[in-house]
């Protein structure tokens, strides 16, 4: 027996005549292409793939010890309480399919891989890796939300010129030297949210050209490095997150801005953290509405005793700054009002209508 999984660029590469007279670690292999209408259940399987399929439900599978643990390419299906270990990669997903993935746990070289997929959602997943938690390359419309990344030995979740994804409500107790969320390669408008980061290298980092993405309500702390890195990328929004407690040592800040234009940083809690609350370099960054851990504002350019604002060759805006912290009500009504604000933006007639009932 040796490892086995297939991948390629269009749906006719996944089209493969294998039974289950194939087998894995004395396991069969399953290969079902344009089935509908099954659930599949079985308790012993060395690989599993699932090609242009429709309405299946895969439950209780366990698969270890191969190239590719699951293979999943253009297939309408759910996958309940499934398991991965020692594979290369645990999860492989090519295409536009509509996957719901539910408390699948993953410990393999590599948790998971996206590639040039969409319509995928995992819930309550637990994932793991050596190699990192879930990489989406190439990928639109892909929810994480409510998992856990507590066994990944690198990044948790990666994005590469990859668009209106979320990642929200999970956990990422990290490891040393490890990111919890990064975007690169052209990523943009993803939606990061209601995240709890805290004890590896970074929180999340935004890079490479990545533009318009979103980052609100998540709670960031002692970390190594950074809670936000921001470089090379424009017109992103950072919101009514807490960044705390980044203080490993003189090099560490909050939230680091490089080489970025037309940030917006607001309404966020920024306080404790060891040397810089926020370091801008090269960059414009409107940081109005924070709270900086003091009533008298950000030391630094600023005239308080609140967290340092560090720049170099930039402009930021820090006043107003807020006297207290933004409390998650506060935060609540702020993320709706904005939502508001954009809709009468493109809908003039709303304020005429809100302006009526009131």
């Amino acid at each position: 027996d040796c490892g086995f999984g297939v991948s390629g660029y269009t749906l006719d590469a996944y089209y493969q005549d294998i039974d289950t007279s194939n087998t894995l670690n004395g396991k069969p292999m399953y290969y079902l292409v344009e089935e509908e209408d099954k659930v599949f259940k079985e308790s012993e399987v060395g690989f599993l793939a699932l090609v242009n399929c429709k309405n299946i439900v895969v439950e209780n599978v366990e698969i270890s010890n191969n190239w590719f643990g699951l293979l999943f390419a253009e297939t309408k299906a759910s996958v309940e309480n499934c398991m991965t270990l020692y594979n290369e990669v645990g999860l492989f997903i090519f295409g536009d399919c509509e996957l719901e993935i539910i408390d699948y746990k993953s410990f393999d070289l590599f948790g998971c891989w996206l590639f040039y997929a969409s319509n995928v959602e995992f819930i309550s997943c637990d994932i793991g890796g050596w190699w990192g938690g879930i990489q989406i390359d190439y990928s639109h419309d892909i929810t994480i939300q409510e998992c856990t990344f507590s066994e990944c030995y690198d990044d948790g979740v990666t994005l590469i010129n990859s668009w209106n994804n979320v990642i929200c409500k999970n956990v990422f107790p990290l490891k040393s030297r490890v990111y919890g969320i990064m975007l690169k390669d052209n990523s943009w408008g993803n939606s990061i949210h209601d995240n709890d980061i805290h004890q590896g290298y970074g929180g999340i980092d935004i890079g490479g050209n990545s533009h318009n993405n979103t980052i609100f309500n998540n709670n960031i702390y002692k970390l190594d490095s950074f809670g936000i890195f921001l470089h090379n990328s424009n017109d992103n929004y950072i919101h009514h997150n807490s960044i705390h407690n980044i203080d490993y040592d003189d090099y560490t800040a909050g939230i680091c801005v490089y080489k970025s234009e037309r940030c917006k940083i607001n309404r966020n809690n920024i306080y404790d953290n060891n040397n810089w609350g926020l370091k801008a370099n090269r960059c414009s960054v409107d940081a109005t509405y924070n709270w900086w851990g003091s009533e008298d504002g950000p030391s630094g350019i600023g005239p308080g005793d609140g967290d340092w604002i560090e720049v170099y060759e930039a402009t930021v805006l820090y006043e107003p700054w807020l006297k207290s912290p933004v409390s998650r009500n506060r935060q609540i009504i702020y993320w709706y009002s904005g939502l508001l604000l954009r809709l009468i933006e493109r809908f003039p007639i709303l304020q005429k209508i809100l302006c009526y009932i009131l």
